[in-house]
């Protein structure tokens, strides 16, 4: 596991861009920044869902979390001590491991704490001599792998105790190539204080007079507002997104596309989880299915996928619009729909429409991960699915002209 840092995904580009600007904004010095992003790329190729293949790590930086090992638990209890009115604070341990910012900012102060040592010539005395860790240093020396004059190895090693991997890491990512390439994108992207001026939001009223940090990316640059906006733009696509903290703790996330539609999105902080979770009023689930129609129109689809796709979502908007007595559930970001006789599960890329009539349930699937422009389903491939209720695959418009084309199945 690790990426070329010359070779990067966009999303895999993001994610750097994101550790260097949170490493910016809390004074984080070059080479701690430089850490940070190098052993992402070593534990988790800049994955910050990634589960530990053969442990229970977990995230960006492979924290881990066991009563044995509660590396994860120890230090986030760490960072909400020492940072009570962080908003992140607010989370619980297990809310924040899967948190990419508090997976960062606990990572940031473990490198800057380790630092503060280092950089005044001091390693953690277990791995001097008569330490119970000394022989690790031992083997890392006669390996040719410098703690001493080398933050990087030091960071990983204070991250990682055991000898093998780190020689591993150190011969495969620590590589010149690698870090020439992640110097560069730490010096490239810059912090710029600059006052004086005005927070123009889409449908909102302006608010002058503010200050900003200024962030410069490769793919990305935005601004952290004094007043808690944070405004990203991505540069290949044009989308604007504005991120405004709300009283009780939540946010309104308004994105901007290049066509000049604009959706606002509001979510609201559990506090029993310790994450956002998507306003469920019918307002909001509009904004989000809008929301959710201009992103797939900025993906790379099949044009028949995404008329399909859009279709769906566009006819669930419809049916919000007109049925306030829809019900409406959030279950770790899927929604669960109810309104007059049917009922939508939307979910990643795929939405569910079943309808009851009587004794008769019908499914209609709108799918861009499966349909790849492929016909309706016919009766005959339907009727292979007898033990269940066969899933259709549905042309945009054609519900109504193809609807014998679906198994129906009736329920006993």
């Amino acid at each position: 596991m690790a990426t070329n840092m010359n070779s990067l995904s966009p999303a895999q580009q993001a994610m750097v861009d994101k550790i260097i600007a949170s490493g910016q904004q809390v004074g984080a010095p070059n080479v701690v920044i430089q850490a940070a992003v190098i052993i992402a790329n070593a534990e988790s190729d800049f994955d910050s869902n990634q589960p530990g293949k053969t442990s229970h790590a977990y995230g960006l930086f492979q924290y881990m979390d066991t009563v044995k090992t509660p590396t994860w638990t120890n230090s986030w209890r760490s960072f909400v001590r020492k940072n009570p009115s962080n908003p992140l604070s607010k989370m619980t341990v297990s809310a924040a491991k899967k948190d990419v910012d508090a997976q960062i900012q606990v990572m940031y102060a473990d490198l800057n704490r380790m630092y503060a040592g280092y950089d005044q010539g001091k390693i953690a005395h277990n791995y001097l001599p008569g330490g119970n860790l000394y022989s690790v240093t031992q083997k890392l020396q006669a390996n040719g792998i410098d703690i001493k004059h080398n933050f990087l190895n030091y960071a990983y090693l204070r991250h990682n105790t055991d000898p093998n991997q780190i020689t591993a890491i150190v011969n495969t990512v620590f590589t010149s190539g690698n870090l020439a390439a992640t110097q560069n994108f730490v010096g490239t992207i810059g912090l710029n204080p600059v006052s004086g001026t005005s927070l123009a939001i889409p449908n909102q009223p302006a608010d002058a007079g503010l200050h900003y940090v200024e962030i410069n990316g490769p793919t990305q640059v935005g601004r952290l507002y004094d007043n808690g906006v944070f405004y990203t733009k991505d540069t290949p696509t044009g989308i604007e997104n504005w991120s405004v903290p709300t009283a009780n703790g939540g946010k309104i996330d308004t994105t901007q596309y290049p066509n000049g539609q604009v959706a606002a999105v509001q979510y609201n902080f559990d506090a029993h989880s310790g994450a956002y979770q998507l306003d469920t009023s019918a307002a909001n689930i509009q904004e989000y299915l809008q929301q959710q129609i201009q992103e797939i129109g900025t993906a790379a689809t099949q044009p028949s996928d995404l008329q399909t796709w859009q279709g769906g979502l566009q006819e669930l908007n419809t049916v919000l619009a007109n049925d306030p007595a829809a019900v409406i559930t959030d279950n770790a970001g899927n929604l669960s729909i109810t309104a007059g006789n049917s009922q939508y599960e939307l979910t990643n890329n795929q939405l569910t429409q079943t309808i009851q009539s009587g004794s008769i349930t019908t499914q209609y699937n709108y799918n861009t991960a499966t349909l790849n422009g492929q016909p309706p389903l016919n009766q005959a491939s339907a009727d292979a699915g007898l033990n269940g209720i066969a899933p259709g695959q549905l042309a945009s418009g054609a519900i109504a002209a193809n609807d014998d084309m679906f198994m129906k199945r009736r329920v006993a």
